[in-house]
């Protein structure tokens, strides 16, 4: 191959031109560019005999390929795949009907052949899973960065530190109510299903803003923080009431899987919304007051030690 100018790339090219072909020029249609692929006959490389047959340029000119080639069967990878730079081997799998790729992925990283895996091997998600991982990663990101955002704008709007934080408290109440719609229903926390507890964040707290606003209200206007409570409460009990069940309604179509298409997708949207407002809103009527008067009272508490201990 020397003595003929011929290199083991020459060869290699010969072989792909005429086994799966090269692009020899592009077909353009209504806008639409075609790749023009000429390779040779299925039955003119079926045997090695043919493709022995190949031609080869050289400096001599044209040789076959079994002069300078031992063209035989052996058992050889099909590609040779590189991760990072370093060799890969790939699994492709399918998801049975009734499976969730988020409980299938921790059953594999926890099975005995991959954590027995010998030194300088590992394992790297691709495809469906590795979106969903950055899609979770993302969705953390984002669900934390409502949280800051939203604490913000309270403790501007009401002025206080310590209130905002038991506004916020609606959050892990509502996502009582996803974990229970999930279950009821048999949905999956798919991305949608992600997207709907983000919006959440938003819409829950409002229940809190009013009974603390209105009881902040009563308090500037002389009244002890327990009967400001037990009047703020069933005062806003209509307005919440009232907000919440047609948000509901309005999302029922959504989450009876009504539409014409899509539906299916979107239904895990109003699954999640609908489930967080209902539990969100009883227990907000409950649980807000509850902490609002107990953290209160050590407060005044404080305060009025404070006073005495100034007095004398």
């Amino acid at each position: 191959m020397v003595d003929l100018g011929v290199t083991v790339a020459d060869l290699g090219t010969t072989v792909r031109a005429a086994m799966s072909g090269l692009v020899a020029t592009q077909y353009t249609e209504n806008n639409q560019k075609y790749d023009v692929r000429l390779l040779l006959t299925d039955s003119s490389v079926d045997s090695e005999q043919e493709i022995g047959n190949l031609t080869v340029m050289t400096n001599e000119g044209p040789m076959p390929l079994g002069n300078l080639a031992q063209v035989g069967y052996r058992e050889s990878q099909g590609t040779i795949l590189h991760r990072d730079k370093l060799p890969a081997v790939q699994f492709t799998a399918g998801l049975l009907p009734g499976y969730a790729l988020g409980n299938i992925t921790p059953q594999i990283e926890n099975s005995r052949t991959i954590s027995a895996l010998p030194a300088g091997y590992g394992i790297q998600w691709g495809g469906q899973a590795d979106i969903l991982g950055q899609t979770i990663r993302d969705m953390i990101f984002a669900f934390g960065l409502a949280l800051v955002l939203t604490y913000m704008l309270l403790a501007g709007v009401l002025e206080n530190l310590a209130q905002p934080i038991m506004i916020l408290l609606t959050v892990p109440l509502a996502l009582i109510g996803v974990v229970l719609a999930l279950l009821a229903t048999g949905t999956t926390l798919n991305f949608v299903a992600m997207l709907a507890i983000l919006m959440l964040v938003g819409m829950v707290v409002n229940n809190a803003i009013l009974i603390l606003d209105y009881t902040n209200q009563l308090r500037r206007e002389g009244r002890d923080l327990k009967s400001a409570l037990l009047e703020a409460a069933p005062t806003k009990l209509k307005p919440i009431l009232m907000a919440n069940t047609a948000t509901i309604l309005a999302l029922l179509p959504l989450a009876l899987g009504w539409g014409a298409s899509g539906a299916e997708v979107k239904q895990p949207l109003g699954i999640v919304t609908i489930g967080g407002l209902v539990v969100a809103t009883f227990l907000s009527l409950i649980v807000i007051p509850a902490i609002e008067y107990f953290f209160g009272m050590r407060k005044d508490k404080k305060h009025n030690d404070g006073k005495a201990a100034n007095a004398t």
